[in-house]
């Protein structure tokens, strides 16, 4: 009677702590995708806010057709000291659907060396388009974390936002 008591109670106790390893780690996962959200958002903001305030023109800008697709592409115009009085730095925001990760695309100096910097991971789709009539680009995200093992996806969120060009 003792040995079937004992028993019982063991196998709640391993029920009970493998159902709460399962929620700790659907918690983990969630405060991971949570945190890319953010950076996402932040970074986004941060970005297209810098580079385009110090933009001297937008060609096509009232083209909805002109920022739409994976990536934003910005092109700054900087007061420097030489003949024209400008210098002119392209910069790209892109989703790079092999690793999963929105990347800040930065050249370094003349030589063409680009910088790559990750904005955000686990970025499953992104997309952008411009809000007519606005001064908003529009962008749409996906996240997606995958188990490792079989490639599945274990939890998705897909958020919006948009970020005000000057």
């Amino acid at each position: 009677m003792a040995l079937a008591i004992y028993s019982v109670v063991l196998l709640s106790v391993v029920v009970v702590s493998n159902l709460f390893f399962k929620i700790s780690e659907q918690l983990k996962i969630s405060m991971l995708l949570d945190e890319e959200i953010v950076k996402l958002h932040t970074s986004i903001q941060s970005i297209v806010s810098r580079q385009w305030t110090l933009m001297a023109t937008i060609t096509d800008i009232t083209d909805p057709e002109a920022l739409s697709g994976n990536s934003i592409t910005l092109i700054s115009s900087i007061p420097a000291n030489n003949q024209t009085g400008w210098v002119t730095a392209v910069s790209t925001i892109t989703h790079d659907p092999v690793r999963k990760e929105l990347l800040y695309l930065l050249p370094k100096d003349e030589s063409g060396e680009i910088i790559t910097t990750s904005v955000s991971k686990y970025l499953d789709s992104f997309s952008v388009s411009l809000i007519p009539g606005t001064d908003y680009i529009k962008y749409d995200a996906t996240f997606c974390y995958y188990d490792p093992n079989v490639e599945q996806p274990i939890m998705q969120r897909r958020v919006e936002g948009a970020v005000r060009f000057y």
